[in-house]
């Protein structure tokens, strides 16, 4: 049991450290697009 929470607290940080991400690339691209 205590794995199986690790894991899912390990995907939900991968999940938003990938959405941080993506905001990041979003904002590089409108700053290029100007």
């Amino acid at each position: 049991k205590l794995m199986i929470t690790k894991n899912k607290k390990a995907n939900k940080g991968c999940r938003r450290k990938v959405i941080i991400d993506l905001n990041q690339m979003l904002l590089l691209f409108n700053n290029y697009n100007r």
